[in-house]
C-alpha cells in the first residue's frame, strides 16, 4: 500500500508542502491536486491519507470543503494526516478546526500548520490591500517552517511502520479493518451461505 497526498493550492505553497512531504515520506506517494483532479484517487490503492489546504482570512477554498464532503467515507477508512498552511502561527489550532471538521481531526494521526508565505506581486490589487490591512505585513513574506515539515513526514512514517510491525504480528486485521463497510457486509454475507 501507499500514501496519497490530496492537495488544494492557491498561490503554491501548499502544493510546495506536498511535494516536500513527498519527498521525506519513506513511502510510494501519489500526489492530488484537487483543482485538476476534483473526483480524487482510487482510495483503494492506498493506506495513509494526508490532506492539505491553504487557510486565507479564517477559510478554506470551497473546493476543498466539498472535496472532502464527497470523500468523506474513503478518507475515515484510511491512516489520515492534515495540515494547513496558514500565516497566524498564533491562530494554528483555531483554523485548523475551522479547516478540517472534528470527526477527521479525531481520526486523525497529526494536525499541523506548516505556515505560510506570501509573494506580493502574485497578488492583485484588492487582495493585496486587503491583505495588508489584515496582516500589517507590506513585503514578500514567509513564516513556511521546513522543521514542521520534516517532523510531520517523520511521525507519518513512524506510524506506518508501527503499523505495518502491527499488521505483521496480527497476520493483517489491519489491512481488513481498512476495508469499506460494503466489502465487510459482503464479506458477511458470504460466510452466512457458507454457513448454512
Amino acid at each position: 500500500m501507499s500514501t496519497v497526498i490530496c492537495y488544494l493550492s492557491k498561490r503554491g505553497t501548499t502544493e510546495y508542502c506536498a511535494k516536500r512531504l513527498a519527498d521525506l515520506i519513506d513511502d510510494s506517494v501519489e500526489l492530488v491536486d484537487i483543482r485538476k483532479n476534483p473526483v480524487g484517487p482510487d482510495w483503494s490503492a492506498f493506506d495513509t491519507v494526508i490532506l492539505g489546504v491553504p487557510v486565507y482570512g479564517g477559510d478554506i477554498e470551497r473546493e476543498y470543503k466539498q472535496f472532502v464532503r464527497e470523500n468523506w467515507r474513503y478518507i475515515l477508512a484510511k491512516r489520515l494526516a492534515l495540515f494547513i498552511c496558514g500565516m497566524l502561527e498564533e491562530k494554528s489550532e483555531a483554523e485548523i478546526k475551522r479547516a478540517y471538521p472534528d470527526q477527521l481531526l479525531k481520526r486523525a494521526i497529526l494536525a499541523e500548520n506548516f505556515g505560510g508565505r506570501v509573494f506580493m506581486d502574485k497578488l492583485g490589487f484588492i487582495e493585496r490591500t486587503a491583505f495588508k490591512m489584515v496582516t500589517k505585513i507590506k513585503e514578500d513574506y514567509s513564516n513556511l517552517s521546513e522543521e514542521k515539515i520534516a517532523a510531520f513526514a517523520e511521525r507519518v512514517n513512524a506510524a506506518r511502520l508501527a503499523a505495518e510491525t502491527s499488521d505483521s504480528a496480527s497476520g493483517g486485521a489491519t489491512e481488513r479493518d481498512n476495508r469499506s463497510g460494503d466489502e465487510d457486509a459482503s464479506d458477511r454475507e458470504t460466510s452466512s451461505r457458507e454457513a448454512q
